[in-house]
């Protein structure tokens, strides 16, 4: 169950495709990053080779662990060819923290982090979690570790959103002091996003001539959501600007509500409303 009040899906589910496109826009900050970053390099020609059709090209890859597609097209005296193979790219110690795709304000979350030694015993290996924006971390940032003959070790890690909306960096690190201090570091965007949609609270008064007013102003949102507008007018407001907005953007996108909202569309145009 989504929000038993209110509350729609993309809020909490990061979702493909291009629908509610305007309205998603508003309630997901625009400074979210990619997940998963793409690997793809490419090495300028021509590259000569030698006598027995050898050379050696050298890429400098990103914080990348897995498998690559190494290809080649090749061409001489009027004849071509192709070749691919998979690589496996790995390191001494790897990295795999387990992070939710999104968190709402005032989330907490436990954070397992695997580490793995893919080579000779790494020994004593210090993993560390770090955290740029709006969360905070909740109890100890390093933890010391050994490996004992295990080929991997699960640690966990505390983080609580904060009552804020944007996109944190979390970088969890795995020193390892033995074969020659090597470091594995891993980056995750996370987003932090509103839980509910936006509210629109509207507040009318009629004022007489040399009288005063106040208006009660609502309580405090989530800090950088919030706008307030006061608009003085001799007629009453019909506040028909967030209606149409509603009308334009109903989040329900089956093909009867798309047809539906074209009906009041026609209506209006065809006479005074």
């Amino acid at each position: 169950m989504i929000d038993l009040s209110f509350g729609y899906l993309d809020n909490v589910f990061t979702v493909g495709g291009g629908e509610e496109g305007d309205y998603q826009k508003m309630q997901v900050p625009k400074q979210d990053e990619l997940r998963f970053e793409p690997v793809s390099l490419f090495r300028g020609g021509p590259l000569k080779t030698d006598g027995q059709g050898y050379a050696e090209v050298e890429l400098q890859l990103p914080n990348y662990i897995g498998s690559v597609r190494v290809m080649v097209a090749a061409a001489a005296g009027g004849r071509y060819g192709r070749a691919e193979q998979d690589v496996l790219v790995r390191a001494p110690v790897m990295v795999l923290p387990t992070l939710p795709r999104v968190l709402r304000p005032h989330d907490q979350i436990t954070v397992p982090v695997t580490i793995f030694a893919l080579g000779e015993d790494p020994g004593e290996v210090e993993v560390s979690l770090g955290a740029v924006g709006p969360v905070r971390i909740m109890g100890p940032a390093k933890q010391l570790i050994t490996f004992d003959g295990e080929d991997s070790v699960e640690v966990f890690f505390r983080l609580a959103a904060q009552q804020q909306i944007g996109t944190a960096e979390i970088v969890i690190s795995a020193t390892a002091q033995a074969g020659g201090d090597y470091t594995s570091r891993e980056r995750t965007a996370l987003p932090i996003r509103a839980a509910n949609p936006y509210l629109y609270l509207v507040e009318e008064k009629i004022v007489d001539e040399g009288a005063a007013v106040t208006f009660t102003v609502p309580p405090p949102g989530v800090p950088g959501t919030e706008r307030m507008r006061l608009s003085i007018s001799p007629w009453q407001g019909m506040n028909i600007e967030h209606r149409l907005q509603w009308l334009i953007r109903y989040p329900y996108l089956c093909l009867e509500q798309i047809t539906s909202a074209v009906s009041p569309i026609v209506l209006a145009r065809a006479g005074p409303l």
